[in-house]
């Protein structure tokens, strides 16, 4: 969502490369997420909120899915949503999508929110501001609003089937330096009755995808790959020399078998406010 809940900069990514990593994931999923979205009461005509819109590609989905509706896509680092805004301008110009800089905690809007979005964000935050996060959502919504999240399983790990000595120092760090803990499994198992507890009835939970699962696709341009951790080598989390072994034991098992799949599942949250 934002250079500080989703360090883009600071964990030296090019944000070229993360905007087709952005690509890719809503490419992979977002024929069943909208199915959903329709399933649940989604309709033409309802204003939506996509909450960490990052380049806008899910933004854009939405846009197409229902031209009559409002789409506001909000992010806080500001150079995806200067991508959002290039890739996307023909929206923005029949006035059909807005792009607003925002950050979780500090959002305010003084329009009638029907549905809020927000896809692969909340694995980001810390538990603090996880449940800050849904407080705010609750808030933003209109009565009876629908909100989905989508967010991976324990972790947030894209873990493949390629495992080395390097390759798992280097993403334990990573995840490490992300604010990724243990407790972070929890609250995920009790998502339903937290969204309870801030006021949503908790409606379902699907198994939408799993990242990387596509035959053919080249899975050197997805996350897992340990070059997206070079940041550690600049913060001294990790030596260059590590990082330099990871990437070769990552290519070296990417040789031995260019389909590997990876086994983490990404899952869509339903609720609706009361």
């Amino acid at each position: 969502m934002s250079n500080e809940i989703y360090p883009i900069s600071k964990l030296n990514i090019n944000v070229m490369n993360e905007d087709k990593c952005l690509y890719d994931q809503v490419k992979i999923s977002y024929q069943k997420e909208i199915r959903n979205m329709k399933y649940f009461g989604v309709t033409n005509g309802m204003t939506i909120l996509d909450i960490g819109c990052g380049s806008g590609w899910f933004s854009r989905i939405l846009c197409e899915s229902f031209p009559d509706s409002m789409i506001y896509a909000v992010d806080g680092n500001k150079d995806l949503l200067s991508l959002c805004k290039k890739h996307h301008q023909s929206y923005i110009n029949k006035g059909q999508l807005k792009v607003i800089y925002g950050e979780i905690g500090k959002l305010d809007f003084d329009i009638e929110i029907h549905v809020i979005v927000s896809r692969l964000v909340l694995q980001h935050l810390s538990l603090p501001l996880k449940d800050i996060f849904l407080q705010e959502m609750y808030q933003l919504l209109t009565p009876n609003g629908l909100c989905f999240i989508t967010t991976t399983d324990k972790t947030c790990v894209s873990y493949t089937t390629i495992y080395g000595k390097y390759i798992n120092h280097v993403f334990t760090k990573y995840y490490e330096f992300l604010n990724h803990k243990d407790d972070d499994v929890d609250f995920l198992t009790h998502l339903p009755s937290q969204l309870n507890d801030t006021g949503f009835t908790f409606l379902n939970v699907d198994n939408i995808t799993v990242h990387s699962d596509e035959p053919g696709q080249d899975i050197k341009h997805f996350l897992v790959h340990p070059k997206r951790c070079y940041g550690l080598v600049l913060y001294h989390k990790i030596t260059k020399q590590t990082y330099e072994k990871a990437v070769k034991e990552y290519e070296t098992e990417i040789k031995k078998n260019s389909n590997i799949k990876s086994i983490s599942s990404i899952l869509q949250f339903v609720s609706k406010k009361n």
